[in-house]
């Protein structure tokens, strides 16, 4: 069995460069209550959405330890302490390593896991991360769940390929596609040169 874990480690750091754009879209979207309960973000691997997620997802349950300015996560927040131990409740994690070994019992877990409330009855976050690598039966069986997510429960799917997913799968999610934009390599290049 494959199991979800409930930290988001990518390769990135406390500090978000670039992605201001998108970062103030899914806020929005969260305060004006539109969050939709299956987002499917597009775009090339390593441009920054696991780290974006993890930046919205700091700054929605921690927000006095987030710098919204300079979209940083200051590290002694407990939410932050909390994904990095592996502890945090609201999010489950798939990474790309494992979902490429998801099974069909295993969607059915999940099934079982996200019925269950949070014991903070804020909105819960579960991340399948390469989507676009998990195997047709076990996407079919996770289409079930996209259709009718129980509770408080938010999917993100990160589709790193952009390879069309099956149109049953994307045609119920709302599709961001995310794309450095010029200006934006260069203040990553500035800021990776600088460290």
């Amino acid at each position: 069995m494959i199991s979800f874990t409930n930290s988001i480690t990518p390769l990135n750091s406390t500090k978000l460069i670039g992605l201001d754009d998108e970062f103030n879209f899914l806020d929005n979207l969260f305060k004006t209550k539109k969050l939709p309960r299956s987002l499917l973000l597009n775009g090339n691997k390593g441009i920054g959405k696991s780290t974006l997620i993890l930046h919205f997802i700091n700054n929605l349950f921690a927000s006095n330890y987030y710098d919204l300015k300079s979209k940083e996560i200051n590290l002694e927040s407990p939410i932050f302490k909390k994904i990095n131990s592996h502890v945090f409740q609201n999010l489950l994690f798939l990474s790309s390593e494992n979902i490429k070994k998801v099974k069909i019992d295993d969607i059915r877990d999940l099934r079982k896991t996200i019925q269950k409330s949070t014991l903070n009855n804020m909105p819960r976050f579960i991340i399948l991360d390469d989507i676009e690598l998990i195997n047709t039966n076990s996407i079919n069986a996770l289409l079930k769940t996209l259709e009718e997510p129980s509770g408080n429960n938010h999917f993100i799917l990160i589709n790193n390929n952009q390879n069309d997913l099956i149109k049953t799968v994307s045609s119920r999610c709302l599709q961001v596609n995310i794309y450095l934009k010029k200006n934006e390599r260069i203040k990553i290049i500035d800021y990776l040169i600088k460290k």
